[in-house]
């Protein structure tokens, strides 16, 4: 295969603002969004190597084995919804403070974009066949494969981490907490795809999907 250079219509795509859900994708209507977010969402992935050399060689790598990984999602949300205090709480609570350690809850997080989602999207099989993609915001209405996310991330099970927030005259008196998501071990779900799912989690034979 010869080198060439990649088409423009494949590399120049626009994936754009999206949404932000928290709850459960195992079950219909079992996510609601997290707030209205202002700013960017950044995925941070974090990957433990162990790495093969040796002394004739130095630094130089040999082999690498992907030990285990670590994934984050921040995501900044306008302040103002008194339920939020609650959703963005390790604990699930308004306050903070216990007398012993107390358990973390988790919940599902996913980040998909407007295109992705359009007027609405649904699958109520979860086959790749169920996807089904209602006409809005600037996307057209689709079923099967074709509505199937493409840039949508899955964080299976995570818990929230709260970030600091202040009161202030600036902005219209817009107040934004960065919240940021932990994912942690999913054993339910397939190799490869026990914390995160980057598309179609159906193509990866994640068929508990209940969207």
């Amino acid at each position: 295969m010869a080198v060439t250079t990649p088409a423009l219509t494949a590399a120049l795509q626009s994936i754009g603002s999206g949404h932000v859900y928290v709850g459960t994708p195992f079950v219909a209507d079992g996510l609601a969004p997290l707030g209205a977010k202002h700013g960017e969402v950044r995925v941070e992935i974090t990957e433990d190597v162990s790495d093969l050399t040796a002394e004739q060689t130095g630094p130089a790598v040999h082999q690498r084995t992907v030990m285990g990984l670590s994934a984050r999602v921040t995501v900044p949300i306008i302040l103002g919804d008194t339920a939020l205090y609650a959703k963005i709480s390790p604990t699930g609570t308004r306050g903070g403070g216990w007398s012993v350690p107390q358990p973390v809850v988790t919940t599902s997080v996913l980040l998909i974009p407007n295109l992705e989602v359009g007027g609405g999207l649904t699958n109520a099989t979860g086959a790749t066949t169920g996807w089904t993609r209602a006409e809005g915001n600037g996307a057209a209405a689709a079923s099967g494969a074709g509505a199937a996310p493409v840039h949508a991330v899955w964080l299976w099970r995570a818990v929230p981490e709260r970030g600091g927030w202040g009161f202030s005259y600036d902005d219209g008196g817009r107040t934004i907490v960065e919240v940021t998501f932990q994912a942690m071990f999913y054993a339910a779900n397939p190799e490869g795809h026990k914390m995160f799912t980057i598309g179609d989690p159906t193509a990866q034979g994640i068929t508990t999907i209940r969207l």
